[in-house]
Formats: C-alpha cells, structure tokens, sequence
C-alpha cells in the first residue's frame, strides 16, 4: 500500500507561503554518498500506519530561491527517522456492527508526519531542487487523473448518500415538498459528478503508448463544488432524520426479551417497517454524518483538495484561454 503526504503545516498564516527559510516544512539540509537529507514535516498522510512506502510529491507553488523545497520522492515508511504521529481513531473495532456499522469496519487514519533528517536514497528520488518542475508538473496530467479517481469515489459517495437520505424519509413517512427538494437537491450533485465523469472520458486524450488521459476541464469544477456539496449533504441528512437519530436502539436493547416487545411497539416505522429494520437505517445515517468518524469525514472533504475558495481562484487564474467568453461579448457589445 501507498500513502502520500503533500501539504506543509500550518504554523503561522501570515509568514507560512514565504516557503524560504522555513525550517518547518519540509527542506532538503544535505548531500551524502547515497542520496540526500531531509528534515520537516508535512500534513496528512491518509492510511499511514497500514502503508509500506510513502510518496511526497508537488502540491502548490513554490516561490523562486526555494530550491531545497522542491522535493519529489517514494520511501519505505520503516525508513530511519520517519515518524508518523496519527490522529486518534474514530473507529469502532469491538462494536457491534448494528450499532456502528461504518465505524466498526472503516477508518482510514490519518498522520501528520516528521522527517527527522532522513536520508532518501538516489534510486527513490523524483525532484531534487528543480523549481520548474515542481511547479509545472500537475499541469502534465497528474491532477487530472487524481481529480478522476476523487470524482469516481465522490460519485458513489454521494449515491450512497442520496439512497440513505431517500430511504430515511420512506422510514418516517416524509414526503413533504421540503423533504422532496432536499432529496431532488441530493440527486442533482449525483447527475452533475455523474456527467463529469463521463464528459472526462469521452474527450480523453490518448498521449501515446497505449496511455489515456481524462480531459480535465469537466472535472476541475468539482474540486470546489464537492467541498461545499459534501456538508450540505450532511445537514441534508440531518435535518431529515431529525431527533429520529437520536432514538436508535442498539443491538443490546433489540436482545433484551422484556424491552423488544416495546420497541417493537413504540419504535417501529411507517408503513409497517420492522423497529429494528429502522433503527439499522438511523443507527447507519447517524455514523455517517454525527460519530466520531462521521466528523472526521466532513472535515476531510471540505479541505482534502484544498479549500473550495482556493480552488475557484486557481480554477479562475488558470483559465488562460476565455477566447470563446469574450468573443460572446464582443458579438454584443455596442462600442
């Protein structure tokens, strides 16, 4: 398995993009006989502690006269010197799986990660001191394909969502126009990430050797929208299930002969659905969007690609060619 770590830590906003002369981020401090030394650290690596290499690799710009900045390379994570220090876990190991059913089977973990002067080997190193490169090089196809594989995972998450949220209100009897529009919301990201997807691939380039690139353009969008969608969805779900996710009953109570008669009774849900067939269905949605893991989910896709104002900045600024915007205004403008 493969982690990856990209981002330098946040220490002070104000001095932190000078890059230069930060002794934080990660920097190159010397040469030896077999390769280079490094020191700094970097924020997250995702499945650290379950990974057999790490991969560093260029994620924003860097200014001129950073030259021991500009870093690409793939290690071992038992290298001397690599230190992972992980968030604490949201999962749920010895839960029931009734009532924890994300959290007793996923987490992904995550690790801020110190390389105390850590020595890479020539034969893993990609990028040594060429700021061009660095800079240049998403540009060559690199974030068009990781941007496919997050739209890809986005899609089935959001499906996932819009199944759960629709199947809440059948669970309640909520067909209220103010449920029906929020659910109707819910499906229009589907189709949108859905059509980016598709649009990708079929103006895909072929770049030689058998190798297809996606087209970009569709999916560059969704790197801002996905990270203003994904907590809306959660407050979507929310406000359906409402207390309801709340008044779950955990596998324990449903085992209890004296207490099941009245769930059974009291608990049960609309159009004779089973009390424990709904509880499932809450106790699902609630690790989805209000457990510890739930938590550490909306966070991640608010910033994993960085935030969404970032992303409508660069989207902008790397829109070189408005030849066909501006003509339209110029086939309309009265001089």
């Amino acid at each position: 398995a493969l982690t990856h770590t990209i981002i330098q830590p946040t220490i002070d906003k104000s001095t932190d993009p000078q890059i230069v002369g930060n002794k934080v981020t990660l920097h190159k401090v010397g040469d030896t006989a077999n390769g280079i030394v490094v020191r700094g650290a970097r924020i997250l690596a995702t499945l650290a502690p379950f990974a057999d290499e790490i991969a560093v690799y260029p994620a924003l710009p860097i200014p001129a006269y950073a030259e021991a900045y500009a870093l690409a390379f793939s290690i071992p994570v038992d290298i001397p010197g690599l230190i992972f220090m992980c968030r604490d876990s949201a999962s749920a190991p010895h839960a029931d799986p009734f009532d924890r059913p994300l959290s007793s089977r996923y987490d992904e973990q995550d690790a801020f990660v110190i390389f105390d002067d850590v020595e890479i080997p020539r034969e893993c190193l990609f990028l040594d001191g060429d700021i061009d490169i660095y800079n240049t090089v998403g540009r060559t196809g690199l974030q068009d394909n990781l941007t496919t594989q997050t739209t890809i995972r986005a899609l089935n998450k959001l499906e996932f969502a819009y199944g759960l949220a629709t199947r809440m209100a059948e669970a309640i009897g909520d067909h209220s126009p103010g449920t029906q529009e929020m659910l109707g919301e819910i499906l229009g990201y589907v189709e949108v990430t859905r059509s980016a997807v598709l649009l990708s691939a079929e103006h895909g380039r072929e770049i030689g050797g058998g190798v297809w690139f996606p087209d970009g353009r569709p999916l560059q969008p969704l790197r801002a929208l996905l990270a203003t969608w994904f907590p809306r969805v959660n407050d979507i779900i929310m406000l359906i299930g409402s207390h309801n996710l709340l008044a779950t009953p955990s596998r324990r109570d449903f085992d209890d002969p004296e207490l099941q008669p009245l769930i059974d009774e009291f608990l049960h849900g609309a159009n004779d659905l089973a009390a424990v067939d709904r509880a499932a269905l809450f106790r699902l949605a609630w690790d989805f969007v209000g457990s510890g893991l739930g938590a550490r989910n909306a966070l991640y896709e608010r910033f994993y690609l960085t935030s969404a104002a970032r992303n409508r900045i660069n989207h902008h600024l790397r829109n070189t060619d408005r030849s066909r915007a501006y003509g339209l205004v110029e086939s309309v403008l009265v001089k």
